[in-house]
């Protein structure tokens, strides 16, 4: 089945909490543009299932622990089990894809099996997190983007036995993914993704109350320079900037689901001053919110 999706729903642990497919079959397909989102971006954030992303049109920024880089219309990613990605728009023009989440279970199949034991999970433990992949014509990069509109239209038409076809598709790409060497061969996890992970949940746990840098960098056990820099390299921005823009966020999606009133919403994401919240809102969503809710 085809989504459209304008908003990341996060649990506790900054992970998306979104039931992909059926219990039966945990796997979506999905279509947007990155300005339908608060801020024109997906924040970083990570899930459990993989996803392969293809650009169709714009101009968008990838940012991961491990580097950043940029996706032309034909261009795409896919990235491993819970790395952490973002997206941005660079370009004021629409920047829209559509792409394909999925549990590996869909590949792997019963624990121990010879799918799971020789290639999910070696794939999920030591391959690279994200691949980068762009329009160089190679046999490879056709056979992995062949592959990926298989299994998308598949899910789109949900014609009887699609599954078997999406499965077969999705196990194409792992292979070729994994025959690729010219990706970063980095640890899967590294020390910088987990400190990102731990202060970016501990921003979402407590981005309402009154927060310091000093804090934030207490809850992954560094300094405040280390917890600066941190956010620097990775997410091209200060932690104080971060926030702001989590807030507003949060603030945005209680405008658009709930009738709170706007000083209330103020309130609940951490802002005491409702004309700053005001000012603030209206500086990064470019409308006064009340304007954003009408």
């Amino acid at each position: 089945m085809l989504s459209t999706v304008y908003s990341i729903p996060l649990n506790e642990h900054k992970e998306e909490n979104i039931e992909r497919g059926t219990a039966f079959f945990p796997c979506s397909v999905y279509t947007g543009d990155v300005h339908q989102f608060v801020t024109k971006s997906l924040p970083p954030h990570w899930h459990r299932e993989m996803e392969m992303f293809v650009l169709d049109e714009g101009m968008v920024r990838i940012t991961t622990v491990n580097g950043d880089f940029e996706l032309h219309p034909g261009d795409g990613y896919f990235v491993n089990s819970n790395i952490l990605h973002g997206i941005y728009a660079l370009t004021e023009m629409p920047c829209r894809f559509h792409s394909i989440v999925f549990d590996p279970a869909i590949i792997a199949g019963a624990p121990g099996s010879a799918f799971d034991l020789l290639y999910i999970r070696p794939f999920i433990e030591h391959a690279s997190p994200i691949w980068s992949l762009y329009q160089d014509c190679s046999d490879s990069f056709l056979d992995i983007f062949l592959s990926f509109e298989n299994a998308y239209h598949a899910c789109v038409m949900e014609q009887e036995g699609y599954e078997f076809i999406v499965r077969e598709s999705l196990s194409r790409i792992i292979i070729a993914l994994k025959n690729k060497h010219n990706q970063l061969q980095t640890p899967h996890t590294s020390q910088q993704e987990l400190r990102i992970k731990d202060m970016l949940t501990w921003i979402d746990m407590h981005y309402a109350d009154s927060v310091t840098v000093t804090q934030l960098a207490a809850s992954a056990g560094i300094s405040v320079r280390e917890c600066q820099r941190s956010f620097s390299a990775t997410l091209h921005t200060t932690p104080m900037n971060y926030l702001m823009n989590y807030r507003i966020a949060a603030a945005a999606e209680l405008l658009r689901t709930t009738d709170l009133p706007i000083t209330e919403i103020a309130i609940r994401c951490g802002f005491e001053s409702p004309s700053y919240f005001t000012k603030q809102f209206k500086s990064i969503i470019g409308k006064s919110p009340r304007q954003y809710r009408f």
